[in-house]
């Protein structure tokens, strides 16, 4: 039911942003930062009133710096890869012309 819930208002945004794509566009940036600060407000007061989360708070911040560290790590072996088989690639195409 939660699933089906999210489904119909993200289909519903969809739906209106479309039928008014050329109306609102004048401000929609902010107003959509205006939520998401919001948003983060409210999670904000959410965690500060569990008592669970406030005591195991260095236990999860350590987790989430492990898993910060090992995607940033991750990103820059991928895009170094990635960089490194590119200009090969370019080395080799101008060798043969």
């Amino acid at each position: 039911m939660f699933i089906t819930t999210i489904i119909l208002i993200m289909a519903s945004g969809i739906l209106i942003g479309y039928r008014l794509r050329n109306r609102i566009t004048w401000n929609i940036g902010r107003i959509t930062t205006g939520f998401i600060w919001l948003l983060l407000f409210l999670l904000g007061l959410e965690v500060g009133g569990n008592p669970t989360l406030i005591k195991g708070i260095y236990r999860f911040g350590g987790e989430a710096f492990l898993l910060m560290l090992a995607g940033v790590t991750g990103s820059i072996i991928a895009s170094w890869t990635l960089w490194h088989y590119i200009s090969k690639s370019n080395k080799k195409d101008k060798n043969e012309r």
